[in-house]
């Protein structure tokens, strides 16, 4: 039957039988925890070579050495999205270690929860800052080297359901980042 057919095919592929990126650089934003770890091992195990991109150079380096001890290519770099200088030298990192950028997944982001009336302009800006500013610059750079390299590229941008539809209070400034 159809239903048999959906839920239990004769043969279930492997994510390398599904997409082979061996020989392409990824680098995720964010990459250390949570959805960007889990993006960033699924490309790894696809073949790619994968940069975890992360505020927090142990816990990158850590993920990156969660990947390379399964056999797969990664490597962790520090970066705070939000500053230019850290986003040139991550995209900068990914050439001199891989030799490329092929794909680039914007997914670091923070959601701070603050209800509107306490929020602090600093606040509101920080979330932008990194959300949406930090989606432009490694957008910006990351699409740079792809057009100099001549093979083009992927470029993935994660976004929120609160974009969309805010969900809590206390996350005006995320919804706001993740709508734009």
């Amino acid at each position: 039957t159809l239903r048999t057919l959906l839920f239990n095919p004769p043969h279930v592929k492997t994510l390398s039988e599904l997409f082979d990126l061996s020989g392409r650089t990824a680098v995720v934003t964010g990459g250390s925890r949570g959805i960007g770890f889990g993006i960033a091992h699924r490309l790894a195990e696809a073949g790619a070579n994968v940069v975890i991109a992360s505020l927090d150079s142990d816990e990158s380096v850590a993920s990156a050495k969660e990947l390379s001890d399964k056999g797969w290519k990664a490597q962790g770099v520090a970066v705070d999205v939000s500053q230019e200088e850290d986003v040139k030298r991550m995209v900068q990192f990914a050439v001199n270690t891989f030799g490329s950028v092929d794909i680039l997944v914007n997914n670091a982001g923070i959601f701070p929860s603050v209800p509107i009336a306490q929020m602090r302009k600093e606040d509101f800006e920080k979330v932008i800052a990194v959300n949406l500013v930090g989606v432009f610059l490694c957008t910006k750079y990351a699409s740079e080297q792809m057009i100099k390299q001549g093979k083009g590229g992927r470029i993935i941008n994660i976004s929120s359901i609160d974009a969309l539809h805010p969900s809590a209070i206390g996350l005006a400034h995320y919804d706001a980042s993740k709508h734009g």
